[in-house]
């Protein structure tokens, strides 16, 4: 038996604040009015859309109500995202501790 283990792993992220403006836009409503109905600050709306700020469980069950989008999948969007940031992240220390460790002068020790 041969078990696959192709997995699709993209090397890019897509902030969910960019598929969250789509689908205002598509519906028609704004920004504030988005956070008008979700019951919180236009500010907030603002800092998720410009990636600023994280999108919780709760908002994601407000989301669900307002733009009809199962809370699931902004979940599963952000988490993917935050996921993709830190592993950036992770991939930089690795590049910044190999140059480092090739500063050792281990030839001559």
């Amino acid at each position: 038996m041969v078990t696959a283990t192709n997995q699709y792993t993209p090397d890019y992220a897509v902030p969910p604040g960019d598929i969250l403006n789509e689908h205002i836009i598509a519906q028609g409503i704004s920004q504030a009015e988005l956070a008008r109905r979700c019951g919180h600050s236009a500010k907030l709306t603002s800092e998720i859309i410009n990636g600023k700020a994280p999108i919780n469980p709760l908002l994601t069950l407000e989301f669900e109500k307002v733009l009809n989008v199962d809370a699931s999948i902004w979940l599963n969007i952000e988490t993917d995202y935050r996921l993709h940031i830190a592993r950036e992240a992770e991939a930089r220390e690795a590049v910044d501790a190999t140059a480092w460790l090739e500063q050792f002068p281990t030839k001559k020790l």
